[in-house]
């Protein structure tokens, strides 16, 4: 009850800047997905995933194509939310209030999507993962 009520009590500033505050954790888990997708990416294109049966040929270009769908995915979430952040501050400028409801919808839109590509993004790493824990483990030479 209240963190509702404080939640009212906030101003549209300080509404906006949290939105705002939201909106630059996202782009800031975007770099470090980035990252992480630049990364197995070159795994994914390395020596130690060369393929050495048609199944490890298949399982490998599944791999790489769901990589750049991900990456086309991340391209689009990014010039959404940059277009959003840029919008923040008109929102203060606007008086109308039915645009404030209008915006927060359109956040919560953008949210859900974004944390919806996270989750698939992290299910893909750790299959891709998993699977290069196989191939180093049949690779391992015996002692």
């Amino acid at each position: 009850m209240k963190a509702k009520e404080s939640n009212n009590n906030m101003t549209r500033a300080e509404k906006m800047g949290t939105l705002y505050t939201e909106v630059q954790h996202w782009q800031s888990d975007l770099g470090f997905i980035e990252g992480e997708r630049t990364f197995i990416n070159h795994l994914l294109h390395s020596y130690t995933f060369e393929p050495h049966t048609p199944e490890s040929f298949k399982i490998l270009q599944d791999y790489r194509n769901r990589i750049m769908i991900t990456k086309k995915t991340e391209n689009k979430i990014v010039e959404k939310i940059v277009k959003h952040k840029a919008r923040i501050g008109g929102v203060l400028e606007c008086s109308d209030q039915s645009y404030d409801a209008s915006f927060r919808a359109k956040h919560t839109k953008i949210k859900v999507e974004f944390e919806q590509f996270k989750e698939d993004f992290q299910i893909l790493k750790a299959e891709i993962f998993e699977y290069a824990i196989k191939i180093m483990k049949k690779r391992k030479p015996s002692s």
